[in-house]
């Protein structure tokens, strides 16, 4: 796999040129999964930015109010991302990662992408502001979900 290629399809990556998609593989490690594996769990320090590159992963949180977990995301299209978390402060994951099949996860060092946007600020913006269009669908999702609950 062309790990390059791949951030390439990111929509939080697209209006980047060659070069910093190269630094930015350079950081990122391919994960291969089961179906029920966890990649990271609620409250788990962030210390990465997942990309789904095949497969499929629901995002859980705990009810504190029950004793249960609901899913408040399902990451189902290939170039995805999930983990937001672990480039944006206090880099706490607000949800449980669960593959629900086999599936590939692009890792992205979430520490060393930061560095790498804080060098390139332009970069760093569209980055960001693609996270950020990320955070708003999840938190939609999420009231919907807690909605459901009550």
């Amino acid at each position: 796999m062309n790990i390059q290629e791949e951030l390439s399809k990111v929509n939080v990556f697209t209006d980047l040129n060659k070069q910093q998609l190269e630094k930015i593989a350079a950081i990122t490690e391919i994960m291969e999964l089961e179906e029920g594996d966890e990649i990271h769990e609620e409250s788990a320090n962030a210390k990465h930015l997942f990309v789904l590159t095949k497969g499929e992963v629901h995002l859980l949180v705990q009810l504190s109010s029950h004793n249960q977990q609901i899913t408040v995301g399902m990451i189902n299209q290939s170039n995805q991302c999930f983990g937001w978390s672990g480039v944006i402060a206090p880099h706490y994951y607000t949800a449980t990662a669960v593959c629900q099949k086999t599936s590939q996860v692009l890792a992205i060092d979430g520490q060393k992408l930061l560095e790498i946007l804080e060098s390139e600020p332009t970069a760093g913006f569209k980055v960001i502001k693609g996270v950020a269009q990320i955070i708003s669908s999840r938190l939609r999702n999420c009231r919907m979900a807690l909605l459901k609950t009550l």
